[in-house]
């Protein structure tokens, strides 16, 4: 396990902490999520199939991920073809009903 998720007080996003135990790899694939979502790359029929995401550095050089919330989805034959590269098909919907990716720092 690389990294911790907490939802926000809100509800509406979740935190992703890098593990205490593995700080390198959390760190760099909260990173790695980031830069995917920013990059405007993985989009499909107009819309960005990652979930929405933002980094912050923190004072003691950690990458933090703030993440919209997303209900997985149970993975079914018919889903759009980029789930198959998701790693475990980790996909759900976020607020507006779209099919989006939430787990893809190693992407």
């Amino acid at each position: 396990m690389s990294r911790e998720v907490f939802d926000s007080a809100s509800k509406r996003n979740v935190w992703k902490l890098p593990y205490v135990g593995s700080f390198h790899d959390g760190d760099e694939e909260n990173f790695r999520e980031y830069n995917s979502f920013i990059s405007g790359f993985y989009q499909h029929e107009g819309h960005n199939y990652l979930a929405k995401c933002r980094l912050i550095h923190t004072s003691d050089s950690r990458n933090v991920l703030l993440m919209e919330k997303v209900e997985y989805a149970e993975y079914q034959s018919n889903m759009p073809f980029w789930v198959d590269f998701v790693d475990c098909q980790q996909v759900g919907f976020n607020s507006k009903g779209q099919l989006v990716a939430y787990d893809y720092g190693n992407f």
